[in-house]
Protein backbone atom coordinates (compact mmCIF):
# COMPACT_ATOMS: atom_id res chain seq x y z
CA UNK A 1 0.00 0.00 0.00
CA UNK A 2 1.27 3.47 -0.70
CA UNK A 3 2.21 5.60 2.28
CA UNK A 4 -0.54 8.13 1.57
CA UNK A 5 -3.21 5.41 1.70
CA UNK A 6 -1.91 4.21 5.06
CA UNK A 7 -1.81 7.78 6.31
CA UNK A 8 -5.37 8.52 5.20
CA UNK A 9 -6.61 5.25 6.67
CA UNK A 10 -5.02 6.14 10.02
CA UNK A 11 -6.50 9.63 9.87
CA UNK A 12 -9.93 8.15 9.17
CA UNK A 13 -9.60 5.75 12.11
CA UNK A 14 -8.58 8.60 14.38
CA UNK A 15 -11.49 10.73 13.17
CA UNK A 16 -13.92 7.87 13.78
CA UNK A 17 -12.60 7.27 17.29
CA UNK A 18 -12.78 10.98 18.10
CA UNK A 19 -16.34 11.24 16.78
CA UNK A 20 -17.51 8.22 18.75
CA UNK A 21 -15.77 9.40 21.92
CA UNK A 22 -17.31 12.86 21.50
CA UNK A 23 -20.77 11.29 21.17
CA UNK A 24 -20.16 9.14 24.26
CA UNK A 25 -19.02 12.18 26.26
CA UNK A 26 -22.09 14.17 25.25
CA UNK A 27 -24.33 11.28 26.23
CA UNK A 28 -22.49 10.94 29.55
CA UNK A 29 -22.80 14.68 30.24
CA UNK A 30 -26.53 14.57 29.56
CA UNK A 31 -26.89 11.57 31.85
CA UNK A 32 -25.05 13.41 34.60
CA UNK A 33 -27.24 16.48 34.12
CA UNK A 34 -30.33 14.29 34.38
CA UNK A 35 -28.93 12.77 37.56
CA UNK A 36 -28.57 16.13 39.28
CA UNK A 37 -31.97 17.23 37.93
CA UNK A 38 -30.55 20.01 35.80
CA UNK A 39 -32.12 18.45 32.71
CA UNK A 40 -35.61 17.05 32.47
CA UNK A 41 -35.74 13.26 32.62
CA UNK A 42 -39.09 12.49 31.02
CA UNK A 43 -41.80 14.57 29.48
CA UNK A 44 -44.34 12.60 31.56
CA UNK A 45 -42.76 13.93 34.74
CA UNK A 46 -42.73 17.49 33.42
CA UNK A 47 -44.59 18.90 36.41
CA UNK A 48 -41.98 17.63 38.85
CA UNK A 49 -39.09 19.33 37.06
CA UNK A 50 -40.86 22.41 35.77
CA UNK A 51 -38.94 24.77 38.05
CA UNK A 52 -35.20 24.69 38.39
CA UNK A 53 -33.83 24.53 41.92
CA UNK A 54 -32.55 28.10 41.80
CA UNK A 55 -35.95 29.43 40.71
CA UNK A 56 -37.80 27.81 43.59
CA UNK A 57 -35.57 29.16 46.37
CA UNK A 58 -36.50 32.58 47.72
CA UNK A 59 -34.81 34.86 50.20
CA UNK A 60 -36.06 38.03 51.87
CA UNK A 61 -34.58 41.21 50.43
CA UNK A 62 -35.31 43.74 53.16
CA UNK A 63 -32.59 45.72 54.93
CA UNK A 64 -33.48 44.18 58.27
CA UNK A 65 -32.10 40.83 57.07
CA UNK A 66 -28.62 42.14 56.41
CA UNK A 67 -26.15 42.49 59.24
CA UNK A 68 -24.22 45.11 57.28
CA UNK A 69 -27.19 47.45 56.98
CA UNK A 70 -27.73 47.83 60.73
CA UNK A 71 -27.34 51.47 61.67
CA UNK A 72 -26.66 52.61 58.11
CA UNK A 73 -30.23 53.38 57.08
CA UNK A 74 -30.72 56.96 58.19
CA UNK A 75 -33.47 57.62 55.65
CA UNK A 76 -31.85 60.68 54.07
CA UNK A 77 -28.80 59.31 52.30
CA UNK A 78 -28.05 59.54 48.61
CA UNK A 79 -25.20 58.14 46.56
CA UNK A 80 -24.08 61.62 45.48
CA UNK A 81 -23.85 63.10 48.98
CA UNK A 82 -20.45 64.46 49.90
CA UNK A 83 -19.39 65.51 53.38
CA UNK A 84 -19.43 69.30 53.61
CA UNK A 85 -16.24 69.52 55.62
CA UNK A 86 -14.07 67.86 52.97
CA UNK A 87 -12.41 69.86 50.24
CA UNK A 88 -13.05 68.62 46.65
CA UNK A 89 -9.39 69.17 45.78
CA UNK A 90 -8.37 66.96 48.70
CA UNK A 91 -10.77 64.25 47.54
CA UNK A 92 -9.37 64.48 44.02
CA UNK A 93 -5.80 64.10 45.22
CA UNK A 94 -6.84 61.07 47.30
CA UNK A 95 -8.41 59.47 44.24
CA UNK A 96 -5.32 60.09 42.12
CA UNK A 97 -3.01 58.77 44.82
CA UNK A 98 -5.16 55.63 45.16
CA UNK A 99 -4.91 55.08 41.41
CA UNK A 100 -1.13 55.51 41.54
CA UNK A 101 -0.87 53.07 44.47
CA UNK A 102 -2.87 50.47 42.52
CA UNK A 103 -0.64 51.01 39.50
CA UNK A 104 2.51 50.60 41.58
CA UNK A 105 1.15 47.44 43.21
CA UNK A 106 0.36 46.01 39.77
CA UNK A 107 3.85 46.86 38.47
CA UNK A 108 5.39 45.23 41.55
CA UNK A 109 3.44 42.02 40.92
CA UNK A 110 4.51 42.03 37.28
CA UNK A 111 8.19 42.41 38.15
CA UNK A 112 7.95 39.63 40.75
CA UNK A 113 6.37 37.28 38.22
CA UNK A 114 9.01 38.17 35.61
CA UNK A 115 11.76 37.39 38.13
CA UNK A 116 10.17 33.99 38.78
CA UNK A 117 10.17 33.28 35.04
CA UNK A 118 13.80 34.37 34.70
CA UNK A 119 14.81 32.12 37.59
CA UNK A 120 12.91 29.22 36.07
CA UNK A 121 14.63 29.76 32.72
CA UNK A 122 18.10 29.56 34.28
CA UNK A 123 17.59 25.86 34.89
CA UNK A 124 18.62 23.91 31.84
CA UNK A 125 15.93 21.72 30.40
CA UNK A 126 17.07 18.58 28.63
CA UNK A 127 15.00 17.09 25.87
CA UNK A 128 14.96 13.34 25.50
CA UNK A 129 15.50 12.21 21.94
CA UNK A 130 15.22 8.68 20.69
CA UNK A 131 17.01 7.56 17.58
CA UNK A 132 14.60 5.12 15.97
CA UNK A 133 17.16 3.37 13.79
CA UNK A 134 19.71 2.68 16.52
CA UNK A 135 17.26 2.81 19.46
CA UNK A 136 19.68 4.91 21.49
CA UNK A 137 18.34 7.54 23.84
CA UNK A 138 20.20 10.77 24.44
CA UNK A 139 19.57 14.15 25.97
CA UNK A 140 20.64 17.49 24.61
Amino acid sequence: MPQTMILWRNVWKLFTVMTVSSFVLKKLNFTLLKTISAAKKDKKKKDEYEDAYQDSVTAPLGCEYYDDAVGQNDGNSEANDMPESEDPKLLLTEVFSAIEKCRQAWLTEVTISLRRVENALKETALMLTLDVQTQWASTH
